[in-house]
């Protein structure tokens, strides 16, 4: 049914029986100009004058019938990340940007040299000799402990003469050797690591070591709501300057950022509830009003600090 023009001055019952006979009138007649829809100003002005009409009215004309699912484009990344199967999609969209070879070249690898596709990504990222070192050093040491807790990429870095562990050599450690997910200590102290995106697989880390480490400057993958993080080390980055991001760590106790000269405080300081101590000895830190946040905290190492301007704020804890 369709409201007509002519509804204006009347009741909202004398509307409906109107409605209801013209409708009933056009049904048996062949002229369809008697029987005129509303337009979209029309019916809006009606119903703004009698706000109960909408009740008597079919959903198509009321409105309330459910909007229709808006198909949205998928981001360019999610959209090549559907051509490869899991585990490597996921893995895939945790490498950098630059870091991250063209899934089809992948695949065309793949099908020349008959192998995984997990395989030629790692063929993709590096070359098959490191590939191949790669694997028999951390298969040989973690691939036959099923329940280890701890992992130290130092010992391969020294191993290789200070090779450092990038976002592809992480990439091919993590999918030759995938049991290495579940280790909850891990260090990767002069690693010479920059990106920490592939470290969000890790989802049971609660001591991690990424000191001495001078290139390494974001570290917001780290801060998550779901973060089982307690004890994180990352003296000696000196490009390290903003920690603001692991004040959402529900669990992290103790953070050390010594050496960190860059870190220059205010804002940029972690003030979770659950923090303990807090190491910002060496740094640039000027400011420290953000701990007024860190409730619980015990311990505070600022030593060394020349434009520490003073520490009234901790007065309040």
């Amino acid at each position: 049914a369709l409201l007509l023009p002519e509804l204006t001055g009347r009741s909202l019952m004398e509307d409906t029986q109107m409605l209801s006979a013209r409708c009933d009138r056009s049904s048996k007649s062949t002229d369809h100009e008697a029987f005129a829809p509303m337009s979209s100003r029309q019916f809006s002005t009606y119903t703004s004058r009698r706000p109960d009409a909408k009740a008597l009215l079919p959903p198509i004309l009321s409105g309330s019938l459910p909007a229709a699912t808006v198909r949205r484009p998928l981001h360019s990344d999610h959209d090549l990340c559907l051509l490869l199967p899991p585990p490597v999609d996921r893995l895939w969209l945790f490498l950098p940007r630059n870091h991250r070879p063209d899934p089809e070249i992948v695949l065309q690898i793949a099908q020349r040299r008959n192998l995984s596709v997990g395989d030629a990504m790692c063929a993709a990222l590096v070359d098959r000799y490191e590939h191949r070192s790669i694997v028999e050093y951390f298969r040989q040491k973690y691939g036959e402990s099923q329940n280890w807790s701890e992992w130290d990429a130092s010992e391969w870095c020294r191993a290789r003469r200070g090779r450092s562990i990038d976002a592809s050599v992480l990439f091919c450690v993590v999918y030759s050797c995938p049991q290495i997910q579940n280790a909850d200590n891990v260090a990767l102290a002069s690693c010479g690591i920059r990106h920490l995106s592939l470290l969000q697989i890790w989802k049971r880390i609660t001591v991690l070591d990424l000191s001495d480490n001078p290139q390494l400057i974001d570290i917001s993958p780290l801060g998550q709501r779901d973060s089982v993080l307690q004890h994180l080390d990352v003296s000696a980055c000196g490009k390290m300057w903003d920690l603001s991001c692991l004040s959402i760590c529900p669990r992290l106790q103790s953070v050390r950022a010594s050496h960190c000269h860059s870190l220059r405080g205010g804002d940029k300081i972690p003030a979770g509830p659950a923090l303990e101590c807090l190491d910002v000895s060496f740094s640039a830190c000027a400011d420290l009003s953000a701990l007024t946040a860190a409730i619980n905290l015990r311990e505070l190492t600022v030593k060394g600090n020349l434009e520490l301007l003073g520490i009234d704020p901790l007065a309040s804890l």
